[in-house]
Parts: structure tokens; sequence; C-alpha cells
């Protein structure tokens, strides 16, 4: 298994994102509202876009895990908790209290890196994207 050397840094254009999304995720639109937020990874050995993750400001001091995808070549190798962390890290920067996501319930790998994080799974007052996911909350300051 090749270890690849990454950096990740927040972006503001979206084009490299936006195609990665396609690739990764052809079926769901990437939400590039005015309170989302979003990382950008790229193998340091090429330069070449990998991966991407986003946030979204849901008021109130929570913050969403919106959105995570790697190219199938880089999976398996905690490039997905390096995103957890680069997003806590923006939150706990900008005064957010508590962080929420979901995944399908049948997503194993993100479901582990998300409780070995430290998330923990909790029911929302309604299931709003459906009973078909787990649905995570982190409190930042607890």
């Amino acid at each position: 298994m090749v270890n690849y050397n990454i950096s990740i840094r927040e972006v503001k254009n979206l084009d490299p994102i936006i195609l990665l999304n396609e690739l990764i995720f052809p079926e769901d639109e990437l939400d590039v509202g005015h309170n989302t937020f979003h990382w950008l990874a790229r193998n340091k050995h090429n330069n070449e876009p990998i991966g991407f993750c986003s946030v979204s400001d849901f008021g109130e001091g929570i913050l969403f895990l919106s959105r995570a995808g790697l190219l199938p070549e880089y999976r398996g190798r905690n490039i997905q908790r390096r995103f957890i962390r680069v997003r806590e890290k923006f939150a706990m920067r900008n005064g957010y209290q508590k962080i929420i996501t979901y995944t399908l319930k049948n997503n194993y790998n993100s479901i582990s890196s998300l409780i070995k994080s430290d998330y923990h799974i909790y029911t929302p007052a309604y299931e709003y994207v459906g009973k078909e996911f787990t649905y995570f909350i982190k409190d930042l300051y607890r």
C-alpha cells in the first residue's frame, strides 16, 4: 500500500471540488451556498486533487459535516479522519458549540471514523434525511 503525502487546504475556487463531487457522488449535487465552506485534498507529489470535504453553518452554534469524498485509490488511509479534524478546528476557531452529521447505516468506514473521532449516535428531533441513516453529534465544549 502506497502511503500518500497529502495537503488539505480551505478553498474558495470550487471548480476542482465540483468535478470531484461529480466523480465520487454522481447522483448528488454539492451544496455551494453562502453558508458552506470547503477544503480540497491534493497529492503533494503531483498536486492532483484527490478528495474534498465541506461543512454548512446551521446557525445557533451548530456546524454540519455536509460532505466528504475521496477517490477510490486514496481510501483506507485515515484521510477521512483528517477531514474530520480540519473541520473541527474550523468549528472551534469560529465559535461553534456542536457538530452534527449523518451517514448511511451500512457505511461502516464512515461510522468507524466518526466514532473514533468522539462523535456519538443520537436521534434528532426529526430524522431530516430519513430512517436509513445514522445521525452523529459532537459537543465541542463538553
